[in-house]
């Protein structure tokens, strides 16, 4: 069984996909720094959503509290943990952006 391969169609093609490639990473830099300018504009003038075409931003603040073995036997009284002073010193808040297509109707 003889196999036989066009390298050099093999080769172009390879090129072409890193041409692309190329190409997707700016653009997605570009994105990135469209939507870094829209979280600014957020930010500076405290907005909690934005609008921009078909596209909805919306600024939200996540609480997340980290719950492990070391952190609870840290904050043990006398093999006690106290379950709100326990979330109270371990919370953490953080700003998320998401972005979503506007939904229309």
């Amino acid at each position: 069984m003889n196999f036989e391969v066009d390298t050099d169609a093999f080769n172009n093609q390879l090129d072409e996909l890193k041409e692309i490639r190329c190409a997707l990473k700016m653009k997605t830099t570009a994105l990135k720094d469209f939507k870094d300018g829209i979280f600014s504009h957020m930010d500076e003038n405290d907005l909690e959503t934005f609008v921009v075409g078909q596209h909805v931003f919306v600024k939200k603040i996540r609480s997340s509290c980290s719950w492990s073995k070391k952190k609870l036997s840290e904050c043990a009284v006398d093999g006690v943990v106290n379950i709100d002073d326990y979330i109270a010193q371990n919370t953490e808040e953080k700003v998320v952006y998401t972005s979503r297509k506007r939904k229309r109707g």
